[in-house]
Order: C-alpha cells, then sequence, then structure tokens
C-alpha cells in the first residue's frame, strides 16, 4: 500500500496535525506493511527532519506556494515516487476540494482530516476526531453524498502507547503530587511561561511540575532558565512518552486539540487553555461533559489568574475524581477505538 501524507507543522499552526498524522502513518506501516511519504512545507517550525529521524521519507514543498501550486507538487512528488497511490491523506485548514480535485486521478481513494467545517472537501472519508454539539449536521453539503463521515473521540488519533498506558491505569486518588504543564507544539504565546509563573507563586510543597516543550517552541531557553531556578520544576523536549507522563500525572494545565483526547482518553483531570479559535467550540462541548475546565482565552489571562484556579484545584479531590471519571466515559471502553476503529469502519474500501 502506497500512502501520501499532506500535512504541516509551523510555529504560527503548531505541530498538531503532523502528530496526529504520525500517530496514522505509524498504524499503517505496522499493519499494512504501507510504504508512508509526508508531504510538507518548510515554513519555520516545521517537523521535516524529525519525521525523517522517525524512518519516514519527507518531500518538502516551498512555504510560499498557493493552494494550486501545492496540488502540483503533491502531483510532482507522487509522480516521481510511486506507480500508483492507494491514499492521500490531507489533514490541512489550508487546502479544500479544489486541491482533491486536482489528485483525484493521482489516487484511488482520498481521506481528509478536518474539525472546522468550514470548507467543502471532495473525498471518500472524512474523519472529525473532535466533539462538537452540531456533530451530525457540521458536514451536511460539504462532502460527496457518498462520503463516508466519521466523527467524534472515538475517532481520536492516539498512538499505540496510549493503549498501552490505558489498560495499566488504576483509579486515581485525587491528591494533585505531579502536575503536567504541555501547551502544544509550537505555543507562539508563550503561554507555558504564563503558566509556570503562574505555579510558581503556589506553595507547591512535595508537588512536582513538569514541563513539556515542543519541538516549534521558540521559546525554549527562557523555559528552562526559569525552570532550572526552582526544584520543582522539570523540564522535557519533544517527547516520546506523553503517554506514561500522563498516566503519572494527577493534573494537566494544557491547549485544545490532540492533546485534549489523549488527557481524556487516560482520566486525567485538566485545565485547558483556548490558543486558537479552531479549538473553542471542542473545548466548550468537552467542558459542558465535565470532562475538563476551560480557564479560557489566552489573551485574557494572567499568571495570577491561573493560579487561584489551580490553588483551588489542589484543594478539591471529588472535582478531580469526577472530572477523571467524565473524562473516561466520554472516550469509551470500546477494545476498537481510536484509529484501529476508523480501519475497522472503512476495510471495504482497503
Amino acid at each position: 500500500m502506497n500512502v501520501i501524507i499532506r500535512t504541516d507543522a509551523s510555529v504560527e499552526i503548531g505541530t498538531g496535525h503532523v502528530m496526529r498524522c504520525l500517530a496514522l502513518a505509524d498504524y499503517l506501516k505496522k499493519n499494512y506493511h504501507a510504504n508512508v511519504t509526508f508531504v510538507c512545507k518548510t515554513a519555520m517550525g516545521n517537523l521535516c527532519d524529525w519525521l525523517e529521524d522517525k524512518s519516514y521519507n519527507v518531500v518538502r514543498l516551498d512555504q510560499e506556494l498557493n493552494w494550486e501550486q501545492d496540488a502540483y507538487g503533491t502531483i510532482k512528488a507522487i509522480n516521481q515516487l510511486f506507480m500508483k497511490v492507494d491514499w492521500i491523506i490531507v489533514d490541512h485548514y489550508g487546502l479544500d476540494y479544489q486541491w482533491e480535485q486536482k489528485l483525484r486521478e493521482k489516487t484511488r481513494s482520498i481521506i481528509v482530516i478536518d474539525d472546522l467545517a468550514n470548507r467543502n472537501h471532495d473525498c471518500d472519508v472524512l474523519i472529525d476526531q473532535n466533539l462538537d454539539l452540531d456533530m451530525q449536521t457540521r458536514y451536511i453539503g460539504k462532502t460527496p453524498p457518498n462520503c463516508q463521515l466519521l466523527l467524534g473521540p472515538q475517532y481520536a488519533f492516539l498512538r499505540e502507547e496510549f493503549y498501552w498506558e490505558r489498560k495499566k491505569l488504576t483509579q486515581r486518588s485525587g491528591t494533585v503530587k505531579r502536575v503536567l504543564v504541555f501547551l502544544g507544539g509550537s505555543d507562539p504565546y508563550n503561554t507555558t511561561f504564563k503558566v509556570i509563573t503562574a505555579l510558581s507563586k503556589l506553595d507547591l510543597g512535595n508537588r512536582k511540575i513538569d514541563v513539556v516543550i515542543g519541538a516549534s517552541n521558540p521559546y525554549k531557553n527562557q523555559i528552562e532558565e526559569f525552570c532550572k531556578r526552582d526544584s520543582h520544576f522539570c523540564t522535557h523536549f519533544q517527547v516520546s512518552n506523553m503517554a506514561e507522563m500522563m498516566a503519572k500525572s494527577d493534573l494537566a494545565i494544557g491547549a485544545g486539540g490532540i492533546t485534549t483526547w489523549e488527557r481524556c482518553f487516560l482520566g486525567l483531570p485538566s485545565f485547558t487553555i483556548l490558543l486558537a479559535e479552531n479549538q473553542r467550540r471542542s473545548t466548550e462541548a468537552v467542558e459542558s461533559t465535565g470532562a475538563t475546565r476551560c480557564l479560557g482565552w489566552e489573551a485574557t489571562l494572567n499568571d495570577q489568574v491561573i493560579a487561584e484556579q489551580i490553588s483551588k484545584a489542589f484543594e478539591q479531590k471529588e472535582m478531580l475524581l469526577e472530572m477523571s471519571h467524565k473524562a473516561l466515559l466520554l472516550m469509551g471502553n470500546s477494545e476498537c477505538q481510536g484509529i484501529a476503529a476508523i480501519f475497522d469502519k472503512i476495510k471495504d474500501k482497503l
């Protein structure tokens, strides 16, 4: 099976698109012996080298290309690499049905990964892993009549490590001994620094704060220097054991996006900070279930407000236990979840 994945990472858009596509690529490689190639632009904060370190072939596109040039660049890559492409997977807010129509003749099927529902698509399968109050109607008229829609967090792109940790998961105590701070792969507003400044104002006692810094974070040095001055804090750079860290944590402070589903899948109580508009609807929906508490928009928060909310949470054991329970309930307990559930649904198209 030959697969092309068209996605990007940058300081501006973060690393979430590439990370969820990597989970998909790993699954295809392991279970279908797929030959997977990523096609990515070379914007600042891209993960091209990192993907190559993961043993994937990467074709680089110029960051200034418009959608049509982007399509022809992808077609050129296909012509040079493969006799035939079975799947083109596109996870990109800047591409729509026009790009997909250009690629139609180069592949048997197109999978689109989306969570905005703000544009039309020409695809065979559309996957939206987010929770939305209008989930069942938001793609009406935006996809072909025969397009298969896979909607909801039961289709979340979780790496295999999360399933291992879920099987080992024990009942949480509600006592906060370890806090995980991760504001995405790029964190363009340096929200991580705002959060750790807030935490440093608290009486942390014997609590430990794990601060995860993404590969595209431009403020890495500032964060590391701050954390070195306080033994409560420990920094981790572009970790490969996020599931293990979440399982060992008692409370998380993070952004929306794919890490929302990772936290929920492991029943990790969390406070979510909104960094981008595309995180708002799903965060509101998750908060309505009781699985997280939204602190609000990054731009409206200061370290004092964050400190007050976290300080209260340290003393609210029952609230954290309930949040954990709601998060696990939201993700379900079926053996066939996530990427496995996706391919169980579309196996007739393989």
